[in-house]
């Protein structure tokens, strides 16, 4: 009593429908940001989050976008990840940002 090619294909579905539910709850709640997004939300430059990236003073991107190629890559964080870094970062920070 095996398990049928037909049988096997559904599960395959089902489960990628539920991973791909699963994935829109997670962008719902805690969205991916781009670096102007972030910047935006932190109150510094661009230019200053790129140094921070470049020193790895920044956190790793939550999506560093290895699908394309690296000239074109278009990383982004989650807004926990930023958040959580914020918070770890001694500097004082504006009030607002």
């Amino acid at each position: 009593m095996g398990v049928s090619v037909v049988e096997i294909d559904r599960l395959r579905e089902v489960l990628a429908a539920s991973v791909e539910r699963a994935r829109a709850e997670q962008d719902a709640a805690d969205p991916l940001l781009s670096a102007r997004e972030l910047c935006e939300r932190l109150g510094i430059a661009r230019s200053t989050w790129r140094a921070y990236v470049s020193r790895h003073e920044a956190p790793p991107a939550d999506d560093a976008d290895l699908d394309r190629p690296e000239g074109s890559r278009i990383p982004r964080w989650r807004r926990s990840t930023v958040d959580a870094w914020k918070a770890s970062r001694k500097r004082v920070w504006k009030k607002g940002a």
